[in-house]
């Protein structure tokens, strides 16, 4: 399979990338990135890093794809206003998205978020909900969408994610919340081994991967 990846320098993008380079089934990867990054060798040397502004697609796209996966995520603090915020998140993402299709991409991997709602009132959640319902009408073959609440893994310290993960775990155990256990927080290796693990899927249309489905795909 060729895979094209937005995302891969990020947490859950990053380890998507490692399991791609692992797969025997996995021939070729375009890594698209803002910033140049140093030669990769070994297994690895399979990556290509092409480097794009997201707006026009690099020359250096291959002919032919398999599948487009969409690891892109920031939040408005992070990317400096609500317009920025939704230009990465959602501009970038189904342009990427487009690029994939038009070469010949049948599947799309996108990370979403619980809670994702074209209707909602948050900006993060709308955003990634107008971004899953574009994905949608890009003519995919199969979508499969991410939807994790917190993740665990990062390597940062962020205490507003670890108080509001703390938060969902609790109300899980004390019966409060979606009882398919949605709000819980999930490793961000367990999103990463169910967005690689579906390249063998041969769902049609579109899949919506919940906490149990998520969780499910580090234990197979």
């Amino acid at each position: 399979m060729r895979v094209l990846l937005a995302g891969g320098s990020g947490l859950v993008g990053g380890l998507v990338l490692q399991r791609l380079i692992a797969s025997a089934g996995v021939e070729r990867v375009s890594a698209l990135g803002r910033t140049a990054r140093s030669q990769r060798t070994g297994p690895a040397a399979k990556v290509s890093d092409l480097v794009t502004d997201y707006v026009e697609p690099p020359s250096a796209l291959e002919p032919h794809y398999d599948a487009v996966l969409l690891c892109l995520g920031t939040t408005a603090k992070r990317a400096g206003s609500a317009e920025a915020f939704r230009r990465i998140d959602h501009d970038f993402a189904v342009r990427v998205a487009q690029w994939g299709r038009a070469r010949g991409a049948k599947l799309c991997g996108f990370v979403s978020s619980v809670g994702a709602d074209a209707k909602s009132p948050s900006l993060y959640l709308r955003t990634k909900g107008e971004t899953e319902n574009d994905l949608a009408g890009r003519a995919f073959q199969s979508l499969q969408v991410f939807r994790p609440s917190f993740l665990k893994g990062r390597p940062t310290f962020n205490w507003r994610e670890r108080y509001g993960a703390a938060v969902c775990e609790t109300m899980y155990w004390i019966g409060l919340g979606p009882k398919s256990g949605a709000l819980r927080p999930v490793a961000a290796e367990s999103v990463a081994d169910a967005m690689a693990g579906c390249l063998a899927r041969e769902d049609d249309g579109v899949r919506i991967w919940h906490y149990r489905d998520i969780a499910a795909a580090r234990s197979a």
